[in-house]
């Protein structure tokens, strides 16, 4: 099987058709990190589309143009989005046995009309339905919890849960599972999947079912448990419903769950079906039968089925080809598939970031005009120190010293505060004034200034040079490797800093990288691979910057020590 992948192409070109007929509520989605960018993509395209035809004549950018469009679909969804990639995913809960579709939702129209016209048509690899084995072993687990209590009940000895096959084998060789499966199929099995046959057998009771719950002595039972719904107050509650005419007459049962009309009515047939339509008569829409159903209508006899499915002694017998779509998929797209997996978690962050506000320009001004401002304010204030004997040096620099006893929280009021008064919100100044004199630099610098021989500035005293030369051209080149590191403390500090960017820039247009990669952090909060790579992209920047000048900054841990 290994050697010869190709053969199995036939049996994978096979279950893509057969997929591509289900109704796409009995298919589950697959790789959903990548499906749900389609689908933002997909809803975006089509919101769009709408939206310029509903406002044709207006000149807007195309920022503007998406920001309309996810407005209509926010109405439509009655649901608030910051963005299209923020749109989740529908949540389509298969295992719960009396769910059905609401035809009213808007969300769930558009999640089927994705389904149905993307996944289905382009890459029908991402579904797969719903087997009847799952919902199998989903009631065993939900009901037994291990196969220790189903041993002990049927007599059986099965290892899991999983082993217990569906359907089970004929009652005749092990009896004991038949109650077992018949509660299954009472309480476990879909109902939007079940179906009842030699409907003619139920129709007097059927129409008595419904006469009984849409009369007033049926209303009468719903108030006096308190149901104080407003259909249950209403006099005219059978027009309401819409479930029966004004001149009740006979009506047949449906084979299967309404898709139309009242959704009272499919909760009546469920509840009818469930409990008076004899065992005999119903039948579950097993989605392993409709693939056999549908390799008999394409091959007609199991002879002449391709060599990919083997020797099945009957077409029941072929089961679903899972993991052989898996096999050859993987046979075949081995490269791609490890590429996507390498690389699409950073992917999806990029995108993140490339289509948040300004993320990336923000975070470069700030960081570029933090690392200017450090390398002017702070060599300049420990000069001073250093070269004009005050009288109150000391006091100064435990005052500066003092600072670092306090966090950074410490500070934050009183920081917001003036930022607001000096009006510089939302300023890319609110972020770089309050960093701009650090303590330690100061402290750092000042005792290297004093370090240096004071026969270098008489000499250049001597040579006619002023302050500002002394400062620039002997000071500042001696004491590379401190600025190297003060430089690297400035970058920390400014690129990583998130809570007091949010707080003094509480606008989206003025939020910086760090900021978004919260966010993104609290929207994601459920995929720790998301979580993981975003934080790793945002390390390689300082990675880069200690790489570059790894020399430099090791002679400034270094060099103070020696001295």
């Amino acid at each position: 099987i290994l050697d010869d992948p190709a053969r199995f192409r036939p049996v994978v070109e096979d279950w893509y058709a057969f997929i591509s007929e289900q109704p796409p509520l009995t298919l589950m989605t697959l790789f959903e990190d990548t499906v749900q960018e389609m689908h933002w993509r997909f809803l975006r395209d089509r919101y769009l589309k709408e939206t310029k035809g509903e406002y044709a004549g207006l000149t807007l950018t195309s920022r503007q143009w998406d920001d309309a469009a996810l407005k209509v679909m926010g109405d439509r969804h009655g649901l608030g989005y910051s963005g299209f990639p923020n749109v989740p995913l529908v949540s389509e809960p298969h295992f719960v046995s009396n769910w059905f579709s609401d035809e009213e939702d808007q969300r769930l129209r558009d999640w089927l009309s994705f389904k149905t016209t993307v996944l289905m048509r382009e890459k029908p690899q991402y579904l797969m339905p719903v087997l009847g084995r799952m919902f199998w072993h989903e009631f065993l687990v939900q009901k037994y919890g291990t196969s220790v209590p189903l041993n002990q009940r049927c007599g059986t000895k099965y290892a899991q849960l999983y082993d217990v096959p569906f359907p089970p084998v004929q009652p005749e060789s092990l009896p004991a599972l038949l109650p077992v499966w018949r509660a299954f199929v009472d309480e476990g099995w879909p109902a939007r999947l079940l179906r009842v046959s030699h409907t003619e057998r139920y129709t007097d009771r059927w129409t008595a079912y419904l006469r009984e719950r849409t009369s007033a002595t049926y209303q009468e039972k719903l108030r006096m448990v308190g149901v104080n719904s407003y259909l249950a107050r209403r006099a005219a509650f059978r027009e309401v419903l819409g479930i029966l005419p004004s001149d009740p007459e006979a009506q047949a049962l449906p084979a299967s769950p309404p898709t139309t009309g009242s959704k009272y009515l499919r909760v009546l047939w469920t509840k009818f079906a469930r409990e008076q339509v004899a065992f005999e008569d119903k039948v579950l829409d097993v989605p392993e039968v409709r693939w056999s159903t549908f390799l008999q209508q394409k091959y007609g006899t199991v002879d002449r089925l391709p060599a990919g499915y083997g020797a099945p002694a009957s077409f029941t017998a072929v089961a679903p080809p899972i993991r052989i779509v898996d096999f050859y998929e993987w046979s075949q797209r081995r490269s791609a598939i490890m590429g996507d997996f390498l690389t699409k978690n950073y992917k999806e962050v990029f995108a993140y970031i490339a289509t948040r506000g300004r993320a990336l320009p923000n975070t470069l001004v700030l960081v570029l005009l933090t690392l200017l401002t450090t390398l002017i304010v702070n060599p300049i204030a420990a000069y001073a120190l250093s070269r004009f004997r005050l009288k109150q040096t000391q006091q100064i620099l435990l005052f500066l010293i003092a600072t670092m006893a306090f966090p950074a929280e410490i500070s934050a009021i009183p920081g917001f505060l003036l930022m607001r008064d000096l009006h510089l919100l939302n300023t890319y100044w609110a972020l770089i004034i309050p960093g701009l004199a650090n303590g330690f630099s100061i402290f750092l610098l000042k005792g290297f200034f004093d370090s240096l021989p004071q026969e270098l500035f008489e000499s250049a005293e001597l040579d006619g040079a002023n302050e500002y030369v002394m400062f620039s051209q002997i000071c500042l080149p001696l004491t590379t490797p401190i600025l190297a590191v003060i430089a690297l403390n400035a970058f920390v500090a400014a690129y990583s800093g998130w809570a007091w960017a949010m707080l003094a820039c509480q606008k989206q247009e003025m939020w910086t990288l760090m900021v978004w990669l919260m966010q993104l952090q609290l929207e994601w909060n459920v995929s720790p691979s998301l979580i993981m790579a975003s934080l790793v992209m945002a390390s390689i920047p300082m990675l880069l910057m200690f790489v570059f000048a790894q020399n430099i900054i090791m002679r400034g841990v270094i060099v103070p020590e020696m001295k």
